[in-house]
This record gives C-alpha cells, structure tokens and sequence, in this order.
C-alpha cells in the first residue's frame, strides 16, 4: 500500500450569529484516498472539516443544518451539485462532514473550475474556489508519491512549497504559505530550500530563512522559526528558533529554544525559558523555569517559579538564580535569593530566604526567616526562626521565635518570649534575652535570661529572671535575680532585695527540711550539715553530737604548751586593706593536726575553721581554768599554814 496524499485548502469568513455572537467558519476541505491500485478505485467523496467561534475567537457547540453547492462561477453561474447534512454535530468549534455521501459527487469532471458554496442555516458564505482538492481524480502522480501538498490560498504574494521525497526528487511546488488542517499556520520561504514532512504535520520556513518548523495537530496552532515545534492543542504560538509548544491552549514559547510543555495562556519569553504548564505563567529570564500553577512569574537569570500562584522569582536585569518553590504572591528577588513557599513573602536580599509563613521579609544578604508570620530579617546575616512581628534588624542578630522580639545590636539573640529586646543600635552588643516579657538587654554580652520587666544594662552582666529587677550601666560583671533588684555597682551577686528579702539555699531544697534562714546549706557531711546564716547575719556551723563521731579526750597540758608554740600575729590579706590577729594555717595544721584529710593522707593546710581555732581556744581554756583551781588550792594550802605559823609565834 503507497502512502496518502493530503490536498486542503483553507478560508475563514463571518458565518451567521449565535446565542448573541458574531460566528466565524473556518472551512478545510480533504480528500484522501488510497493509491495501491489504480484512479478507477479512488473514492468519490470529499471531506469537508470546519471550525465555529465567536467575537472572541473561542468555540461554540450546536447542530447547525448545513447545505453544500457546487457552482461553476463565483458568482452566478450554474448550480452543478447540491447536498443538505441535517443536524451537522458541532463540538468545541468543530464538524466534519462527507460530501458526495448522500448526493454522488461523481458526475462531475472536475475538468474545468469549480466553486463551493456553504451555507449555515439562513446564512450563506461566498464561494471557495476548488483548487487541488477535487482535481485529485486527475493526479497522474498518485500511484508514485511518497508526500504530496497543495498550498491553498496564494493572493499576490510569490512565496514557494518545495516539496521533495526522501530521494530529494520534486514532487510539487505550490505558491502562498501552508496552512495545516485546522487552522494551524506554518510558515512559507521564497526560496526554493528543501522542506521535509513529517509524517505527523506539516513542515515549512518562511522568508527569514526558517525552517523545519512543525504543527502536528489541534486548532489555530503557529510554527514560525527554525526548528519550532507545536505538538497540538489549541492557538498555541512557538515563533522563535527552536522554540517548542508541547500542547494546551493560547501559550507561546517566543524566545530561542523555549519551552511551554501545556496548559493556558503561558508565556515563555526568556532564552531556553522554560514553563511545564499551569496558567498565565511567565519565564522571562535565561534560562527561567515555572514548573507550574497560576501567573507565577520567573523573571530573572536561571530564576524557578515551580508552582502555587502569582509568585515572582528573579528580577530580568539583575537577579540570577532566585526561587520560589510554591504558596501565593511571594516574591524572591535577590540573587539566589530562595522563598519555599508560604503567602506574600519577599525574599529581596541576596542569598536570602524564606522557608514559609506570611507577610515575612528577608531583605539583606544571606538573612533568613524560617517562617512566621510579618517577620523581618532586614540586615546581613540576621535570622528570624518564627512567631510573629519579630525583626533581626543587625548583622548576624537572631530571634528565633515569640512575639514584637527584636535583636539590634549585632551578634545579638532573642530566644522567644514576648516584647523582648536584645543589643543596642550604638554597639556590637552581643546581648541574649532567653525569653519572658518585656526584657531588654542592652550592653556588651548583657544577658536577661527570662521573667518580666527587667533591664540589664550592665556588661558582662547578668539577671537571672525574675520582675523589674534593673542593673544599669554602671552595674559591669553583676548579677541580679528577684523582685525590683536595683544594682548601680559594678562586680555584684544580689538575689532579691531588703523589701523582699528571700532565702538561698546551697545543696537544700523542700525536701530536706526547707530553707530556713538566709543562706541555708547542705543536710549531713556531705553537703554542709545544715550550716547557715542567721537572720541577725551570725555565720553557724552543726556541732550536734548527732552529727559528729570518733571523739578522743585532750591532754590539756599538752594543749597548752601546743598553744604556747603557736605563732600569733597581726597581719593583712594581700591586696586588701583589713588587718586581723590570728595564727596560720600550715602552723595549726601541723601542731594539732587538724582540718580536711587529703587523698594522700596529708592534712589540708592553707585554710582554717573557725570551729577549730575556737575548739583549740576553749581547750587552751579549761586547761588553764584547770591550772588556776589547782594553784588556787596550792595557794589556799600555803595561806593556811602561814597563818597556823603565825600563831604559833
């Protein structure tokens, strides 16, 4: 079996109102037909295929009554062939109808020129004239041809078909430009450069030298450019060198090598731009990419719109590389700049980025907001992790969530909370606030580490928690937790103040008997045994037998002569300005060994207790109260017999 020939020709004229509208038609009749035997054995019958739209352009259903004739002049002349097609179904625009099925169309020649009449109902169309389709009964070329096409048309213009088969022998020449069935427009040459068929379309080039240009099916469809490609769909335009239009409706790839893989109404204008469907998208930019969704735009430099709705990736001129991976109406627009998705987002820094939220902007180099919503990012470096109406407004500055948190002094953080602020505009603060309500750490490395109200203003300092407790700039290395702590001192621990005078307990808590005096320390010898302050501020050690063992009794007179080989002096602490009396410690500890046994069995001599110099005290005591009651009886003894002595005289 030899291949088909295809021979068409093609009008679009006003055909009659419909449900309001001005209708177009848009004729294309076809004759096809098999040549493995001989002419006798070609059909006889035309198809007749036809389009119907409106004002705008778009496609209307009905089932019109359509009667065809065939005249011998175009205007006048003798009516030679009539046929009525009753109920003609019109689906999205389109009809097709046989002529010659119910009326033999045979008993014409087609030796002489013929005109179609189409008339719709009430209305008539002017006369098409017949130019190569009911002239195929006389093709002398239809057992031998491999591809064959009759370009109707022709007006006054002089453009050339060249049609060749695979041999490169001529096989027709026809004059205008080509038109594919449906109303698809490919694209002429005035030179007689060679054009291949595709066996799925039609292929041509026009007078700027195109060519290899292809429409292989669907309505109103245009190939212009070399190498442009429209697969099919409806009013889709590839008019740029390599251009391509996969399939969907009104898209336009309008750029060298541009992509549009389906959808409406999408634009793919930048160079190898490249959009995957969707609608109303927009590549503008080298080598730009919407993947898909509802207008997204890229429009810079290697920029991705991938999906969601009226998102904006990249700027044409400047910005390279931005992306925006989904959500609504957000827009990156730095270079490299990255909004993952979220709504009304703006990632205008670049490298900057947004992971999601809303109302969020990161407009500085490389600042980033995880998410939230109506955060700012708004110097180099500066992070925002969530929440809401937070602003990292420094560089390297860090909120990483809550509420109206701000972090201005660079290398400044606000962990959470709410209302809370870290650093200063005026210096490099690196401030923290851990979180709370309306804490405000203001100097160098001034740290609130949460509660409400409180002010550090003091650096290197820091407030514990609590309630407006307040160090102020004079308040460097302090320290401060309770309720209204005031510190203008700098190099202070202060836990609460004289109005709420709380307790500190050092290795004890409830669970051990509770705090009961200012400093309250440990329960047994492993913590402090109960050791405190009074309220009165005496510092009081445990001395119950409770808690003590291993006793041993002491030689009093040894105490004693120890005592009296005990150095006492008066001296100072080195770099203070106090004097005090007392012994050392390296000469108690070796002379009556006494203190915290080492590992190594030695005694620890730089320190003493108060508990031990007042025992040694007390026992140098009783040894002497001993010596005194013993010489007080030697005395009494001796007065006793002076007085006998006396006497006796």
């Amino acid at each position: 079996m030899k291949r088909f020939i295809l021979l068409f020709c093609q009008r679009q004229i006003p055909a009659r109102r419909m449900a309001g509208g001005r209708l177009w038609w848009t004729g294309l009749i076809i004759l096809v037909f098999l040549a493995n035997v001989g002419l006798a054995e070609i059909p006889k019958m035309i198809n007749y295929q036809g389009m119907l739209t409106d004002d705008s352009g778009d496609p209307i259903d009905g089932n019109p009554n359509i009667v065809f004739r065939i005249y011998d002049d175009t205007t006048g002349g003798t009516q030679k062939w009539t046929e009525t097609h009753s109920g003609v179904p019109v689906s999205n625009g389109l009809f097709n109808v046989i002529l010659g099925s119910d009326v033999p169309i045979d008993t014409l020649s087609f030796s002489q020129q013929y005109w179609l009449e189409v008339q719709l109902d009430d209305d008539t169309m002017p006369r098409i004239r017949f130019t190569s389709v009911g002239y195929a009964y006389r093709a002398q070329m239809a057992d031998t041809a491999d591809y064959a096409l009759a370009a109707g048309g022709g007006g006054d213009n002089d453009w050339t078909f060249h049609i060749t088969d695979t041999a490169d022998t001529t096989l027709m020449t026809g004059g205008a430009w080509g038109i594919a069935r449906y109303g698809n427009v490919l694209y002429g040459n005035r030179d007689s450069t060679h054009v291949n068929l595709g066996v799925s379309g039609v292929t041509g080039f026009d007078g700027q030298n195109y060519k290899y240009c292809t429409v292989s099916g669907g309505i109103g469809n245009t190939a212009r450019g070399e190498g442009t490609v429209v697969g099919g769909g409806q009013y889709n335009d590839a008019s740029f060198d390599h251009a391509t239009v996969c399939g969907g409706r009104s898209n336009s790839a309008i750029n060298g090598e541009a992509t549009v893989g389906g959808g409406y109404a999408n634009t793919a204008s930048g160079f190898r731009a490249t959009i995957g469907g969707g609608s109303g998208n927009a590549a503008g930019g080298t080598y730009g990419a919407v993947g898909g969704g509802l207008q997204n735009t890229a429009g810079g430099v290697y920029a991705g719109a991938f999906s969601g709705y009226s998102n904006l990736a990249g700027d044409q001129t400047t910005d390279t590389a931005a992306c925006v991976g989904g959500g609504y109406d957000n827009a990156a627009t730095g270079q490299f700049a990255t909004v993952t998705g979220g709504r009304e987002n703006n990632a205008s820094g670049n490298w900057a980025a947004i992971g999601g939220g809303r109302y969020n902007i990161a407009s500085n180099t490389c600042a980033t907001i995880a998410g939230g919503y109506a955060n700012e990012a708004t110097s180099l470096y500066s992070t925002v992790g969530g929440g809401q109406s937070n602003t990292a407004s420094e560089q390297y500055t860090t909120v990483a969530g809550g509420f109206l948190n701000s972090a201005v002094g660079r290398w400044s953080t606000v962990a959470g909370g709410i209302g809370n602020n870290a650093g200063d505009w005026d210096n490099d603060s690196a401030a923290f606030v851990g979180g709370g309500s309306y804490n405000a750490a203001t100097s160098m490395f001034a740290t609130v580490l949460g509660g409400h109200g409180n002010d550090n203003d003091g650096a290197f300092s820091v407030i514990c928690g609590g309630y407006k407790d307040t160090l102020t700039v004079d308040a460097d290395h302090s320290m401060a937790f309770g309720e209204g702590v005031y510190l203008d001192t700098s190099y202070q621990v202060v836990f609460f103040d004289g109005d709420n005078s709380g307790r500190l307990g050092i290795n004890r808590d409830d669970r051990d008997g509770g705090i009961d005096y200012p400093i309250h320390v440990g329960t047994d010898a492993t913590n402090g045994n109960g050791a405190h302050l009074t309220a009165d501020g005496v510092w009081t050690n445990a001395s119950s037998r409770t808690v003590k063992t291993d006793f041993e009794s002491l030689d009093a007179e040894q105490i004693l002569a120890q005592i009296s080989n005990l150095p006492v002096e008066s001296w100072r602490y080195k770099g203070s300005r106090g004097r005090h009396i007392g012994p050392y410690a390296e000469d108690f500890a070796q002379i009556f060994a006494v203190g915290t046994a080492r590992e190594n069995g030695t005694i620890e001599d730089k320190y003493l207790a108060a508990a031990d110099v007042a025992g040694v005290s007390l026992a140098g005591v009783k040894a002497l109260i001993q010596q005194n009651q013993e010489l007080r009886q030697i005395v009494e003894e001796l007065s006793q017999k002076i007085a006998e002595l006396e006497r006796g005289k």
